[in-house]
């Protein structure tokens, strides 16, 4: 029952540093973006389920 909880938990708090990693990577490299906003919002959800799943793996591995 602990290990789910804790499983939960890792899959909420994973959603933040997931989010802001995402958001940092898309400043940084602006100028890379596609200019269409559709594209641009693919691109967006694209990142951050790649590190997001990254994220949880790192978690995952620490405990």
């Amino acid at each position: 029952m602990n290990t789910l909880i804790l499983f939960i938990l890792i899959l909420i708090t994973g959603v933040i540093p997931a989010f802001l990693i995402t958001f940092f990577i898309n400043q940084i490299h602006k100028d890379f973006l596609p200019k269409d906003q559709t594209k641009r919002r693919n691109d967006f959800i694209e990142k951050f389920w790649t590190i997001y799943i990254l994220v949880i793996l790192y978690s995952l591995l620490l405990i």
